[in-house]
């Protein structure tokens, strides 16, 4: 008899720290976020900025909810650029080729803080089934018990994934404004 009373005792204790732990965890709220990026230039005259409205990622916390890692998937067919045409053309093999690589994938190698908490990173990005190193740098904007927002940029070459014609400029900034709930 003893037996099951230590077990069920132990089983409810399990139960409560794993549901402080989980109410612990911070959510992306995707109406509050987003994945984008800025080409310059279309046409060699105007920036293109677009956004990606599909993608799901893990940001991992240490004890002092500093980020200690990042990855995400970004669905290629999520692309909105606010031109249907130039949306579907971006799916298209001399840019994303969505049919055969449906997916960006971004996973952090390194994170540091400066003394301003500022952060810079190291990470893979894959495009197109190319995988580089890239560097990023961000910062925590805000932070309270139950939310918090972050910021990073990185800056890629958009030859070293084999996207896109001559009528745009090499350099692509990749943005990231992604709100975290409890």
């Amino acid at each position: 008899m003893k037996n099951i009373g230590v077990k069920i005792i132990f089983a409810l204790l399990y139960l409560f720290v794993s549901y402080s732990l989980v109410a612990k965890e911070y959510k992306i709220n995707k109406k509050k976020s987003s994945v984008g990026f800025t080409a310059c230039c279309h046409l060699l005259v105007l920036d293109v900025d677009g956004v990606f409205k599909d993608y799901k990622a893990k940001i991992v916390f240490d004890k002092n909810q500093k980020i200690k890692s990042l990855s995400a998937k970004i669905k290629v067919a999520s692309v909105e650029t606010d031109k249907k045409k130039r949306d579907k053309h971006l799916q298209e093999s001399d840019f994303f080729d969505a049919k055969k690589y449906p997916e960006i994938i971004f996973k952090t190698k390194k994170i540091k803080y400066n003394p301003k908490s500022k952060i810079v990173g190291t990470g893979i990005l894959t495009i197109k089934g190319i995988s580089k190193k890239v560097s990023f740098s961000g910062e925590l904007v805000s932070k309270s018990k139950t939310k918090m927002v972050f910021k990073a940029k990185s800056t890629v070459n958009r030859k070293d994934f084999k996207l896109g014609s001559d009528k745009i400029k090499n350099k692509v900034t990749i943005s990231l404004n992604i709100t975290l709930e409890r």
